[in-house]
């Protein structure tokens, strides 16, 4: 998977720290590298999702694996978006 994030460099290496710190208990990083980008300063602000580029994908299939207690207390709770959410794991 490739993450173009643009920021300062305060901030990116902020989300550096926290994508290997706070990464789901079941989430596997086999790596991360960090490569400056061209022209990154004159970039708009906001988050956006775009579609990936052609090529072959990585993606992997998980194991089956219990609910963890904290997906437990988002499925149970009507105040969560993710409240009876069927593909919680």
């Amino acid at each position: 998977m490739t993450v173009l994030a643009l920021g300062r460099p305060s901030v990116l290496l902020e989300f550096l720290g926290r994508l290997q710190g706070e990464a789901p208990p079941l989430a596997r990083i086999t790596g991360i590298s960090a490569t400056p980008v061209p022209g990154a300063a004159a970039a708009g602000h906001g988050f956006t999702v775009l579609a990936s580029g052609a090529g072959a994908g990585n993606g992997e299939i998980p194991p089956d694996s219990a609910t963890c207690p904290a997906c437990l207390r988002e499925l149970l709770d009507p105040a969560d978006r993710r409240y009876r959410y069927p593909f919680l794991n």
